[in-house]
């Protein structure tokens, strides 16, 4: 589909051509008609700066250039307005008329109206919402949501190849944090009298998990196991993944990578990561943690990489 950059673009050629043609401007080569939203829309809906770019091979003031170019234009059909502005700036004002019946072509051409060329060939990752698995989506996580799918989906329509990605922070002391949550919650479930943790997750949803634990799993976990505690604690996490995918499916979103912090770990890519900033003298140890030298990458700031007590 043509944009109307694109169609205002072939407009301003045809009356440079005209002008040409009457002897109002002499014979160069213009390129690119520089057309752009005006940073304040007050000014119309699109501008031209393509007087400004030839006033020096033409040897013209630009607002001369720009009034013979908005004469021409101001008898094109798809514009209402053509106005010129100092010091050499052409604003136009789309047609109402032309406005109008683009109604009609979303209508008749519902899935390709809009689509263009212009990220053909190029890729691009989206990654948005990345909640911690410790609870269920919120309001702000929708927004969020919401608005990464629609960037996804402009994209698409403009012809990137996007993939749009879930980054699960499954790894670090959230998850510790969410574990305690979870055990305590289980006891609690199974009728033992245990006090919540410290700084724990006091949310329904942890409550939903352990009570689901209890009454789908054929076995009751040992808590005073750390194997078991562990198997617990990743069937909770399971749990609470599959539900964010529920409130996603919800909002008719699809993720093409669901990527998971602690395969980092487990595929020793984080370890091979690490040797690497090491050997290249961009990690030190300072205060019991593990710092990475932004400084020497022209940083402000050297940043925590692992904090000192190994999260």
């Amino acid at each position: 589909m043509t944009t109307v950059p694109e169609m205002l673009s072939v407009s301003i050629k045809k009356a440079f051509e005209l002008a040409q043609k009457d002897n109002l401007i002499a014979n160069v080569e213009i390129g690119d008609s520089a057309v752009e939203r005006p940073q304040n829309p007050e000014h119309g809906d699109y501008a031209s700066s393509l007087p400004l770019k030839l006033a020096k091979p033409l040897k013209k003031n630009p607002m001369e250039i720009a009034n013979v170019l908005a004469e021409y234009l101001k008898k094109d059909e798809l514009l209402d307005d053509v106005v010129v502005a100092s010091p050499g700036f052409i604003n136009f004002k789309l047609s109402g008329r032309w406005l109008q019946n683009q109604v009609d072509q979303i209508l008749s051409k519902p899935e390709s109206y809009g689509v263009t060329s212009a990220g053909k060939d190029k890729s691009i990752q989206i990654e948005y919402i990345s909640a911690n698995p410790t609870g269920r989506l919120h309001v702000a996580h929708a927004r969020g949501a919401v608005i990464g799918s629609t960037l996804a989906s402009v994209l698409k329509a403009a012809g990137f190849d996007v993939q749009q990605e879930y980054y699960l922070n499954d790894a670090g002391a959230q998850i510790g944090k969410f574990h305690k949550s979870l055990i305590a919650r289980y006891m609690q479930s199974l009728g033992d009298d245990v006090d919540m943790p410290e700084d724990s997750y006091p949310g329904e949803d942890v409550i939903a998990i352990a009570e689901k634990i209890r009454d789908s799993n054929n076995r009751t976990y040992d808590t005073s196991n750390p194997e078991e505690i562990l198997d617990l604690g990743r069937v909770g996490i399971d749990l609470m993944i599959e539900g964010i995918k529920e409130d996603i499916e919800s909002l008719k979103i699809h993720f093409d990578n669901w990527f998971s912090e602690q395969s980092l770990f487990e595929n020793g890519q984080f370890e091979k990561c690490m040797t690497v900033l090491k050997e290249m003298g961009y990690v030190s140890e300072k205060d019991g943690a593990t710092w990475l030298l932004n400084t020497k990458l022209g940083e402000e700031k050297d940043n925590v990489l692992i904090r000192s007590n190994g999260t």
